[in-house]
């Protein structure tokens, strides 16, 4: 694997290899779920340039949802900040990744850099490859105790990633551990950068304050290794969407319930210390404007989830730049009305099929870029008359406008 002549590998998928690597397999239910969207045309035209065939058909409008799948592993290594499954002999790469083999291929095209896939020169095919690098340091953990994956990958301490793509696995090891008791004495692991605030605060909600995670900041081969594939796109799923609203609702009920007086109504919700740009440059003018008409400007960063969750389940309209933050609008109630605030470099559905998912009222507005060519991560300027032009649409009634 450390050769220094082969600065990549290649890997292929083999089906085969999973089956005999797998003493358990489980197949939750629904495996399958879709449903049809409805809205502007250039709503759906937004979902259709900024998600794969596979999980938004745009012929039939349709929203698809793949279903949890698990798995108990004989042996498989797992690499910090990587997608997917190594098994053995380890240059075969499971089909761990995602719970079908579209979205794979689907993803896999979109983000190649980000799914050890690179394309043939010249072609539309891909070789999967992977740095024999990425395999030194490892950790051996040999032993007969179960062991859960929290998190190994860096795309989960963004507060969206996270809420969709790992906190499913954890409401289904829950699932799995009434029905395999053997499974309440998993060890969790966490391989990569330390858990973070929201990471912690929700497996304290999950398991307890007693819980211990063992934390690696390198690959780890693991025998018994509950890997667990969560739903994709989980926000396509209402299920899901509930399970998640309806346990912090549950677990902090009483202090949810406070009096609407003590929240704002209208929110700006800012970017606060956001890493990855995207940020409006005159976004002072705009809260200066909105001030005027009782938006409160709010941000997220350092607050704990039940507060999260109080602000936007009290919230009649929220005005925003694009960011992970908008994940809380599962807590909204099916009243509230969201206009997104995006860059001319970042246009996505995402937000737009979870709200659709939550009942909610959506619209986005397309800023100006201040740069000569914009980015995923550029900033931008948005007019505050168009903003407003959207807000008089559902605010014709109100006396404040």
């Amino acid at each position: 694997m450390n050769s220094q002549k082969d600065k990549k590998m290649f890997f292929r998928y083999d089906l085969e290899k999973d089956n005999k690597n797998c003493i358990l397999s489980v197949k939750h239910e629904p495996a399958f779920s879709s449903y049809q969207i409805s809205g502007d045309k250039s709503l759906v035209d937004l979902l259709a340039a900024s998600q794969p065939l596979s999980i938004f058909n745009k012929y039939t409008n349709s929203l698809n949802c793949f279903g949890i799948r698990s798995a108990l592993l004989k042996r498989a290594i797992v690499l910090p900040n990587n997608y997917e499954l190594f098994l053995s002999p380890w240059l075969a790469d499971g089909s761990f990744s995602y719970p079908h083999k579209c979205i794979r291929r689907d993803w896999k095209c979109w983000f190649p850099s980000a799914h050890n896939a690179q394309f043939l020169p010249g072609s539309t095919s891909l070789l999967n490859v992977i740095d024999p690098g990425a395999f030194d340091g490892i950790v051996s953990l040999l032993d007969h105790k179960p062991k859960l994956v929290i998190k190994n990958h860096i795309d989960a301490n963004n507060y969206w990633h996270w809420t969709f793509d790992w906190l499913p696995r954890l409401f289904a090891f829950k699932e799995l551990a009434t029905v395999y008791p053997s499974f309440k004495n998993s060890a969790f692991l966490n391989i990569g950068p330390a858990l973070n605030a929201f990471q912690q605060e929700w497996l304290r909600l999950l398991f307890g304050e007693s819980i211990k995670v063992s934390n690696y900041s390198s690959p780890v081969l693991c025998e018994n290794l509950l890997w667990i594939t969560p739903p994709f796109p989980a926000h396509h799923n209402y299920a899901t969407v509930a399970q998640i609203r309806d346990h912090i609702f549950g677990f902090y009920k009483n202090i949810i319930k406070k009096g609407r007086d003590e929240y704002p109504s209208r929110i700006y919700l800012l970017r606060g210390n956001a890493l990855n740009g995207r940020r409006i440059t005159n976004e002072s003018e705009i809260v200066n404007q909105l001030f005027e008409y009782g938006f409160v400007p709010v941000a997220m960063d350092g607050l704990s989830l039940v507060e999260q969750a109080q602000i936007f389940s009290h919230a009649d309209i929220i005005v925003g730049a694009h960011g992970s933050a908008f994940v809380n609008m599962i807590y909204c109630r099916k009243t509230c009305k969201i206009v997104e605030l995006f860059g001319p470099g970042y246009l996505s559905g995402h937000d737009y099929s979870l709200a659709f998912t939550c009942g909610l009222h959506w619209e986005y507005l397309e800023g100006e870029s201040v740069e000569p060519k914009s980015k995923f991560n550029s900033d931008f300027r948005i007019n505050v008359d168009h903003i407003f032009a959207i807000l008089s649409k559902f605010l014709k009634s109100s006396t404040c406008f």
